[in-house]
């Protein structure tokens, strides 16, 4: 097999090469389209197929790569390579592989179907992702309404700008470290209505804070005894 290898490896052109690393480079030169598609849909090795991919100008074969090959670095490859909006747009909201929609959403403006991903989409780093690449403060402010995760909500607020929605935020939000950013945001810290929902707030962070380290403390006093009660048993057992 080996001497057949080197026999075929100076007849066969470059991408056909035995070794794979071989195969990317020749693949790197290549620029006809018939030949990359053969290569990025056949060759067994992911790195020569998703050297191939990114050479690909069809968005049709693109989108037959996205679901038929099995590797999710070739599906990746194959979403980084889409430019037709409409392919991206669904394939944004419903792809089932999280890392497709996450890449799928970098390269979407369209306002609509990014508030569909962030409101929807089961995967939290997928919905943050669309949430920092909405710009209308009305979308925004309902994430930070009714969205159900703290992070993305934190993330909304920050991209929001106008006092007005601000203002509103600060009335109807039921989250108080919301609350507290619409307040400092709004430069309110100073005003007596806020005063005593600050104090509470502040108690409560260090409330919090409190508890942390006593959680802290706890398990490290389980793992002292852990290790106390395995020391206790290797002298038992020496």
């Amino acid at each position: 097999m080996g001497k057949w290898n080197k026999v075929a490896d100076r007849v066969l052109p470059k991408w056909m090469n035995s070794e794979w690393e071989v195969r990317v480079k020749a693949v790197s030169e290549l620029e006809n389209q018939k030949t990359l598609k053969k290569i990025a849909l056949r060759d067994k090795n992911v790195n020569v197929r998703c050297a191939a991919i990114k050479k690909l100008q069809d968005q049709k074969l693109l989108v037959d790569i996205l679901y038929e090959d099995k590797d999710e670095n070739a599906k990746e490859t194959a979403i980084q390579q889409i430019t037709d909006i409409d392919i991206l747009k669904k394939e944004a909201i419903d792809n089932e592989n999280v890392g497709v929609r996450y890449l799928a959403v970098q390269k979407i403006k369209d306002e609509s179907t990014l508030e569909i991903v962030a409101h929807q989409d089961k995967d939290e780093d997928v919905r943050r992702e669309a949430t920092l690449h909405i710009s209308d403060e009305e979308i925004l402010k309902n994430l930070v309404l009714y969205s159900e995760d703290t992070d993305q909500r934190s993330v909304a607020f920050d991209k929001i700008t106008n006092p007005q929605i601000i203002e509103h935020i600060l009335k109807k939000s039921q989250d108080p470290e919301i609350r507290m950013m619409a307040i400092v945001a709004l430069g309110e810290e100073e005003n007596p209505e806020y005063m005593e929902f600050i104090e509470m707030v502040c108690d409560h962070l260090e409330e919090e804070q409190r508890k942390e380290e006593m959680r802290k403390e706890k398990q490290q006093w389980l793992e002292n005894k852990k290790q106390q009660f395995i020391e206790k048993w290797k002298q038992r057992t020496s």
